[in-house]
């Protein structure tokens, strides 16, 4: 399976859609010369009249996109071939490229498509933003990987220097381990993204999975008739198998959704396309901006507030320790002891309902 799929505009010859990003695509030979050209527009007319000034003159419109190319490299290229994704990409990526391009997603929001026009202060407005969304460890772990693609950028002689040298990770907030917001379920659908996205984000927001374990779950982990879906010990970050509770009908019938379009769109292009549809989404509405993140942190800190065992809710969340637990979702709580732990199907059927939106 491709990582991109294209559907060809009929009439125009060259022309296609790219199904991942409704973006258009010119692929055609010009004056003997091989052209390949991704569009920013998702105009098919705007594409079309670009074509045919290609048409027109096609000497010109080669010189000015290998001039093009000369001058600048685009983000998304660069951050395609730092992942090393391509056209034979697997769809079981590995869980450490999820994250790295969800962080490279992100960044992407706070700068310029040319990476040559990167300053220190973009990546320094990105570290600002992620500080007020995640815990410090989390943004230490981004500036890393933020440092190292643009370390690789520089090895290749993409741009001189790294924008990213020397910006430092924000301090921790006093009096709080972290500065997470709850993701409310209506805002799911108020960024007015398409079914396969919208299904994909129930998911998340009502499973509390990580983006590395949802792109290889399959239809086989998932018991609807258990009121459960299964974390492989092969695709979960502590290596352990668990169960997660899924007896929500909105959250069983997204599921179907969002494997079936996982499976024709493949992993890597649908985890992007989950992202870029948020980060459009909210810019479109005027609401805040979240990640994909943030919707795991919503269900844990639901699951908190309502009173589910801290034992419980450190199952489903796949958490090391009950530490771990405590210290992101119930360090809010003062004064707070952990209750002896309930029969699973007892717990399960309380965490649902306190899910539901």
């Amino acid at each position: 399976m491709t990582l991109k799929a294209h559907d060809p505009i009929p009439g125009v010859p060259g022309l296609s859609r790219r199904q991942s990003d409704g973006r258009y695509v010119f692929h055609r030979t010009l004056e003997g010369v091989r052209v390949q050209v991704v569009f920013r527009t998702t105009s098919l007319e705007a594409a079309k009249r670009a074509v045919a000034l290609a048409e027109l003159d096609p000497e010109a419109f080669i010189r000015r996109r290998q001039e093009r190319a000369r001058a600048r490299v685009r983000f998304s290229v660069g951050s395609a071939a730092f992942l090393g994704w391509s056209e034979t990409t697997k769809q079981n990526v590995p869980a450490y490229r999820v994250r790295q391009a969800g962080v490279l997603r992100s960044l992407e929001f706070d700068g310029p498509e040319n990476l040559a026009a990167w300053k220190p202060a973009h990546v320094e407005a990105f570290v600002r933003r992620r500080g007020a969304e995640v815990s410090r460890s989390t943004v230490e772990g981004e500036v890393k990987i933020v440092r190292a693609f643009f370390g690789f950028a520089v090895s290749r002689k993409w741009i001189k220097e790294s924008p990213a040298k020397g910006v430092a990770s924000p301090k921790p907030l006093l009096g709080s381990t972290d500065a997470r917001a709850v993701v409310p379920f209506e805002r799911l659908a108020q960024i007015g993204a398409s079914p396969e996205v919208t299904a994909a984000l129930v998911v998340l927001w009502g499973t509390g999975l990580r983006a590395g374990e949802f792109a290889a779950l399959e239809a086989s982990d998932v018991h609807p008739a258990d009121g459960r879906l299964r974390v492989r010990p092969s695709t979960a970050k502590s290596r352990k198998a668990r169960d997660v509770p899924v007896s929500d009908p909105a959250v069983v019938e997204a599921l179907k959704v969002a494997l079936e379009a996982k499976g024709r769109l493949g992993a890597p292009a649908y985890l992007r396309s989950l992202q870029r549809a948020i980060d459009l989404g909210c810019k479109r509405a005027g609401l805040p901006r979240f990640t994909l993140k943030a919707l795991r942190h919503s269900f844990g800190s639901r699951c908190a507030d309502a009173g589910v065992p801290v034992t419980v809710v450190k199952e489903w969340m796949g958490h090391s320790s009950v530490l771990v637990t405590e210290k992101y979702y119930l360090h809010a709580i003062r004064g707070w002891t952990p209750p002896p732990a309930v029969p699973h199907n007892q717990s399960h059927d309380f965490a649902c309902r306190s899910a539901a939106p």
